[in-house]
């Protein structure tokens, strides 16, 4: 499966996501690393999700933790 084709191609493969985020405080991280840890976070997802038959769903939550 092409990784970067959006979460509409997601969900025509079978596969549910559910993405949400707090306001969370990432000032310290370049915007450039940020993008790189949810796209890794994403391609992990999709390939656990191709090793499955059914149920298949991707939830990423970013949260505030103090």
């Amino acid at each position: 499966m092409q990784k970067n084709s959006g979460i509409k191609i997601l969900s025509v493969q079978g596969i549910n996501v559910n993405v949400s985020a707090d306001d969370v405080y990432m000032d310290h991280i370049r915007d450039f690393d940020i993008a790189a840890i949810f796209a890794n976070s994403r391609d992990n997802a999709i390939d656990a999700c191709d090793k499955v038959d059914e149920n298949k769903y991707i939830t990423m939550d970013t949260l505030f933790l103090t």
